[in-house]
């Protein structure tokens, strides 16, 4: 019994070092290949260019060779129970065969019709195959969990018996205790670095890693257990600095009314923060933006885009959106940038917007106003136009009274008053002629014509004007 405990903890703890280094990581590989065979695949039917097309078909076909690799690893494992992989090879078989019939479609220049295949029946069988990969993974913990336990145990027998077949037999103590001290140099090292790994498994980054000075076996497992925690503590480094990022960027956004997004090559949403429109973040995931907004609006933003998938260039432009079912039109200055994949292809979209409705409004507003004070300028001056007539009847009147007083007067004194009397009427009279004039002039009535004048009537006039406040002043103006 002793020695049958003996040989299941050996086997026991072979399986639990077996598992999170070759079965686990296999199968974690299979799925990153198959998500790369998708997604070259997909990329490869939505390419225009044959060449490029050509590239991502020559990397399904390096990934599926990957992907086979992966599996065989998993087949060797359950080749004694081969009616579990029963449900892989079917989902396998079935996507297999879409991705076929989308090469076959494609290379006959059917890309149309390869497109419709992978989007119906593609996502589908990617998603089954998907399924049971991530079923596996969770089945095969669960065994390392039970077989961590069963080693436990049978360890603990092991000590056990090994102790009293010591006891009890006197010839073959030497040869008990000599196999018990094997047996726990070699077993109590790794088990002690199997504590470190599951803590780290945990996210414990403060675990120490023993026996990493140890020859052999041991001190290469130890080594390869420490390499894995200086990798996950600069991970854990990196994630905290990208998240610090991450809320300084969202601390300023929140108080812009800027709306920031991704977008893939079919202009689908693939994050957003703050929208600028009543609508959840979330839902906008996986949809484009012709599912919110209004055909006419959209379509801008939509050329936008593809102009700058097609050019690789940042692009900036004012687009015009209405939400479905809404009346109010919402201005934003749009800023398109073009993310580029590792081949060095644009493989999505860096999109802000920031809203100016606004602004937009307030020039309207703006515009207005000055069309307004337009509109009561021209009023103004087609009034005074109108009214020129009536406006110059009182200072005719007056040089007409003025006139008859001027032949009455006889005294030279009064005569030279009333001279000065009559130029400064003289000067109302051409001022409200020359204002008149320019009303009419800004009313459209009449035409102006440049013409030659005489400086020197209009300054006599100017002189006649002033000579009498310059002589109480005791100056003398000479023309």
């Amino acid at each position: 019994m002793a020695l049958d405990r003996i040989d299941r903890l050996g086997r026991a703890s072979d399986s639990v070092l077996d598992q999170p280094f070759e079965l686990v990581g296999a199968l974690l590989e299979a799925h990153d290949h198959a998500f790369s065979v998708h997604t070259s695949l997909r990329d490869a039917v939505d390419a225009v260019d044959a060449g490029r097309r050509a590239v991502l078909l020559e990397a399904v076909a390096v990934h599926e060779r990957s992907l086979r690799a992966s599996l065989a690893i998993l087949a060797r494992r359950h080749q004694a129970t081969p009616h579990r992989l029963a449900p892989l090879l079917e989902a396998m078989g079935e996507w297999s065969a879409v991705r076929a019939d989308a090469i076959d479609l494609l290379t006959r220049g059917r890309r149309a019709e390869a497109q419709a295949l992978l989007s119906e029946k593609g996502e589908r069988s990617f998603r089954r195959q998907h399924e049971v990969l991530g079923s596996f993974l969770a089945e095969e913990r669960d065994m390392a969990a039970r077989l961590r336990s069963e080693a436990d145990e049978a360890r603990h027998g092991a000590e056990v018996a090994s102790m009293f077949l010591a006891i009890l037999a006197g010839a073959a103590s030497a040869a008990a205790l000599l196999g018990y001290a094997v047996f726990t140099r070699a077993h109590r090292p790794l088990m002690r670095l199997r504590t470190s790994l599951l803590a780290l498994a945990d996210g414990d980054g403060t675990v120490e890693v023993p026996h990493t000075d140890a020859p052999g076996t041991i001190g290469l497992v130890a080594r390869a257990v420490a390499r894995l925690k200086r990798v996950m503590a600069e991970r854990d480094n990196a994630i905290a600095a990208l998240r610090l990022s991450e809320d300084r960027l969202k601390a300023a956004l929140s108080i812009a009314p800027m709306a920031v997004f991704n977008l893939d090559r079919q202009l689908r949403y693939t994050w957003i923060y703050n929208p600028q429109v009543p609508i959840p973040a979330e839902d906008f995931i996986g949809r484009t933006g012709a599912e919110f907004f209004e055909a006419e609006g959209y379509a801008s933003r939509a050329a936008l885009c593809r102009r700058v998938l097609a050019t690789g260039r940042t692009a900036v432009s004012e687009i015009v959106l209405r939400l479905r079912g809404s009346d109010e039109d919402r201005h934003f200055d749009q800023m398109v940038a073009p993310v580029f994949g590792p081949d060095g292809t644009v493989a999505g979209l860096t999109c802000a917007a920031i809203e100016v409705t606004d602004r937009v409004r307030a020039a309207r507003q703006l515009e207005h106003a000055i069309a307004q004070a337009r509109r009561a300028d021209d009023a103004k001056a087609r009034f005074l136009a109108a009214a020129s007539h009536d406006l110059r009847q009182p200072l005719q009147a007056l040089r007409l009274f003025m006139d008859l007083m001027d032949q009455r007067l006889t005294g030279g004194r009064d005569r030279q008053i009333m001279g000065g009397a009559l130029s400064a009427l003289s000067a109302a009279e051409d001022l409200m002629r020359n204002y008149l004039d320019v009303s009419v002039l800004e009313a459209g009535i009449l035409r102006p014509n440049p013409t030659d004048i005489q400086i020197g009537e209009m300054l006599r006039d100017v002189v006649a004007e002033c000579a009498d406040q310059a002589a109480e002043k005791g100056i003398a103006l000479r023309l």
